[in-house]
């Protein structure tokens, strides 16, 4: 969005007009902001955006105000003021950035947003907690458990929480029959965080599922949980050219640290014949594998990467390890 984009977009949110166009508006300065290269000069025009009397409008300037460069402390002072805003939605918007930033520092605020009126601020709150260890939001988290619009964030928060507490709501979640094989997926994947022997027994089960949906997602689960008994069959997926999951399995056997898996997924991030989505995911097995030492093998792979898109996402890998 250039210039006379940003300004037209402001005209239009000046003119009276359909919420539905204003809000637009707003929407695609936020996104414009998200994409450009320069991140900073955007807080005047999101203090334009929070002024407005149209709730999403100030959502959106929430958004745009947590764009803007600065530190934990920074970012407090900057949307403090929303969190009295009249708007649930506001509110939620600027405990979600909050949240987001997960840092030490913020907790006054996330605490106090543990007391907001309204169940999805409350829910923003706790999950900002849970990524600083904070357990002060352990009931607010379980409680998600019950909403399917929050389930999958509310277990992903539980188990970065790592309170034992959170073994009881789980394993309640875990034994209901209706429930997506996602979600069942996802609370094993939390109950083996614990050392649950039902939750990594269940991920193995779903590794041998061949066509299950779900089943990449088992397989990363089993690298973030450190499911060693899956490492066969993780190397097996690696090998199947055939396997939909391969990818995800690379992943896993990095987290393992399986050197096992070290010259296949050398192999395999240099291999041309490879999907290069696949050999990306594999560059990410090398570095949760090899660390530094992963450096020698990404830079060989960049050499057959086709894509400009794929070489970019490779050197930013290799950026990383600098």
């Amino acid at each position: 969005m250039s210039l006379a984009s940003r300004e037209g977009a402001l005209r239009a949110l000046a003119r009276p007009g359909p919420p539905s166009l204003r809000r637009e508006a707003a929407a695609r300065l936020v996104e414009r902001a998200r994409t450009s290269d320069v991140a900073e000069g955007w807080e005047a025009t999101a203090r334009t955006l929070l002024s407005d009397a149209d709730a999403e409008v100030r959502r959106a300037g929430v958004a745009l105000l947590a764009l803007q460069p600065g530190d934990a402390a920074a970012l407090a002072a900057r949307l403090a003021p929303a969190l009295a805003d009249s708007a649930p939605s506001v509110r939620m918007e600027a405990v979600g950035q909050l949240a987001d930033a997960a840092a030490p520092e913020l907790r006054p605020l996330l605490a106090g947003a543990l007391q907001d009126g309204a169940f999805l601020v409350r829910f923003e709150a706790a999950r900002g907690l849970a990524a600083i260890h904070h357990p002060a939001g352990l009931d607010v988290l379980a409680e998600g458990l019950d909403s399917p619009t929050l389930r999958f964030r509310a277990i992903g928060a539980l188990a970065e929480l790592g309170d034992a507490r959170a073994l009881v709501p789980l394993r309640r979640l875990f034994s209901r029959f209706f429930l997506n094989a996602f979600e069942r997926t996802q609370t094993a994947g939390a109950l083996a965080l614990f050392g649950d022997a039902e939750g990594r027994q269940y991920l193995l089960s779903r590794l041998r599922r061949r066509h299950a949906l779900d089943r990449p997602l088992a397989a990363e689960l089993c690298g973030e949980a450190a499911v060693h008994e899956a490492e066969e069959a993780l190397l097996a997926m690696v090998e199947d050219a055939s396997d939909k999951a391969r990818g995800a399995a690379a992943r896993a056997l990095g987290r393992l640290g399986s050197a096992r898996a070290g010259p296949a997924l050398e192999r395999l991030a240099q291999d041309a014949s490879v999907a290069e989505g696949t050999r990306l995911d594999v560059a990410e097995g090398l570095v949760f594998l090899l660390g530094e030492k992963a450096r020698a093998p990404l830079a060989a792979a960049l050499d057959v990467m086709g894509s400009a898109e794929a070489r970019e996402e490779l050197r930013s890998l290799l950026e990383e390890l600098s």
